[in-house]
Formats: C-alpha cells, structure tokens, sequence
C-alpha cells in the first residue's frame, strides 16, 4: 500500500480488501459479470446504470490510491450490497482528507487527464487506433463491423503508430528497433511482443503479426477509450439466446468521440484538404469494409475509388501496413476444404 496514503484513504483499501476476502475472492471477470448482470435487471428509469470491463474492476481492488466513488461502490455492490452505505462514508472521508492540491487535481482534472493518456499526437488529437474504434461504432455503441475486422484494423492501426515513432520498421516483415527508446509510448508493449517472440515467429509475414496482434490490440484500445470516459461498455444480450453476449461500446457525449467520423466526411466530400491520419483511417476502414460509418451520400463504388485515389498518395509503408490487414481478413475468409 503506497506511503503516501493518508489514514482515511489507508482504511478504505483495507476495508476492501477484507471485504473481497470475506466474498471468497471472486475473480475481476466474474466481478465485472456479476456487475453485468445486476444492472440488466434494474427497471427501466432507475437511475444511473454502471457496468465495469474486468480491468476497471482489477483497478478498484488493487490500486494503491483512492478511485472512482461510482466504480468502487459498484464493485461493494456486488461483492455485499448491504456495505454500500459504509463504503460511501469512507470514500467520502478519505476524499476530505486528501491534501487541498491532490483533491482539486482529481476534482477537476480526472477526465483531461484520461483523456490526454488516449492520445499520441501533439495536436492533442486521438491516435489512430483509437479513431479506428471509435469510427466504427455507432450511437448506440454497436460496431458497424464484425469483431475479427475490427481487431484487425486496430492491430493495423497500431502497428502504423508503432513505425510512425520509429520503433518498428514495416515491409513484407516487421523489424523492431533495438536501440529506440520505448518508454513513454501507449503501445510499446506491442515492439516488445514482437521483440521477443520465438525466432521462427519473430520472421513472419506483416499481415500474420496483424492477425496475431488483434485480440490484445482490440482489448487495449477499448480498456483505453474507457478509461479517457470517450466510450461506456454495456454488456448486451440478445432475446435470441442463440446469438449469445455482445458489448456495446456507447461513444461519450464529448466532441473527441466524434471527431473522427466528422473528419472523415470532411475529407472524403472534399469540404477540407487531406492530412495523412484521416486518409490512413479512411483507407483502413475501406479494407474492413466499414463504409457505413462514413455516412457521406455517395455511392460505395464511388466512395471506394475516392479513398483508394486518396490512399495511393500514402508513403509504400503505410499502405504495406494496410494491404495486410486487407490480406489478414481475406485469410480469415478462407475455409479450408475437409
């Protein structure tokens, strides 16, 4: 527990602790279903409904400084709700005891901050793999694309980012540069995986490291985005049984959230001039083919050509980085014969 707690804040987290331990440790994923499943049942018009990804959850009980009062009490909720009330009036205690500068910094700025961690470009604009998850999902946080294209594109996008801070070199393979420094970047974990994956992996083809790189890259993305507040998972079922669980991604109200559809627009009806993140998001959407997001009236052969015409301006290595996503998702279409 971190020194610098003050004794409010200190029992809180052990309160909690003894709590989890009293509910027989249950883990942050059956947590996170539990949380799910009880906000499924609320009725209709009762109020605020959270529901937490498994890290969020992982984050409240194992965080050594004072959340979010909403996820905390979500999490006590769930693991005794007769506690809710007690956990409330400890959290509100070691709030009013952290010192006056620590308490404004959380107060009001918690959200810049979240938001500033999900972006990589000076301008303060989103990454590109953010602007890939965000553009393709809709209002109500349902994606315009399968999860596997989705995945894909992402890994893709990162990949791009990986080569655009000069820690990777893209071509037929990937090469990680040893000597750069990766500290500081959202997504060196990736460098690192590729770094250090066997030899007979680490020389494979660049769409084969888009493919393997989708889950984790699909999971950080969204874990990211949610914690910045631009986007609110909610587990969703379907009254058909047969088509299973789904998370819906419902975009926040903030204007970052839709900044990357708007741009797109923008520059496929020619309303602005081209910069080179907007046309590697257009050309990855166009390979995913998640064309409906871009809600520009014009025909799909006719918006095709103009990304394509806009993608062809791009450097040989960005466009490598989006033929593999396009090769992976032809991959993934092919069955194999029995």
């Amino acid at each position: 527990m971190a020194e610098s707690l003050t004794e409010p804040a200190r029992a809180l987290l052990l309160a909690l602790e003894e709590l989890y331990i009293a509910a027989d440790e249950p883990s942050c994923r059956t947590i996170a279903e539990r949380i799910s499943r009880r906000v499924r049942e609320l009725p209709p018009g009762s109020g605020e409904r959270v529901t937490l990804s498994h890290n969020t959850v992982n984050k409240v009980l194992r965080a050594p400084h004072l959340g979010s009062q909403q996820h905390l009490l979500a999490v006590v909720a769930c693991l005794h709700s007769a506690e809710v009330a007690r956990f409330q009036e400890l959290w509100i205690a070691a709030r009013k005891a952290e010192p006056k500068t620590t308490r404004q910094t959380a107060q009001t700025g918690r959200a810049a901050a979240a938001a500033a961690q999900a972006t990589t470009e000076s301008d303060g604009r989103l990454g590109l793999a953010e602007e890939f998850f965000l553009v393709n999902h809709d209002r109500d946080g349902d994606a315009y694309i399968g999860e596997s294209s989705l995945g894909l594109g992402v890994a893709g996008a990162i990949l791009i980012e990986l080569a655009q801070a000069g820690l990777i070199t893209v071509g037929e393979r990937v090469v990680v540069d040893g000597s750069a420094d990766r500290a500081g970047h959202p997504y060196a974990v990736f460098a690192d995986l590729i770094a250090t994956a066997p030899p007979e992996r680490r020389d494979q083809q660049l769409w084969r490291w888009v493919r393997d790189l989708q889950g984790e890259a699909l999971r950080q993305v969204s874990q990211r985005l949610e914690d910045a507040g631009l986007v609110t998972p909610e587990d969703s079922r379907s009254p058909l049984r047969w088509l299973g669980r789904k998370l819906r991604y419902r975009p926040s109200g903030d204007s970052a959230a839709g900044a990357p559809a708007s741009s797109l627009r923008r520059v496929l009806t020619r309303v602005e001039a081209e910069d080179v993140p907007t046309v590697i998001l257009a050309a990855l959407v166009d390979v995913t083919e998640g064309h409906e997001c871009i809600l520009v009236k014009l025909p799909r052969a006719q918006m095709r050509q103009r990304i394509e015409g806009l993608a062809a301006t791009l450097p040989p290595w960005t466009r490598e980085v989006v033929a593999a996503v396009d090769r992976a998702i032809a991959e993934r279409a092919i069955k194999p014969l029995p």
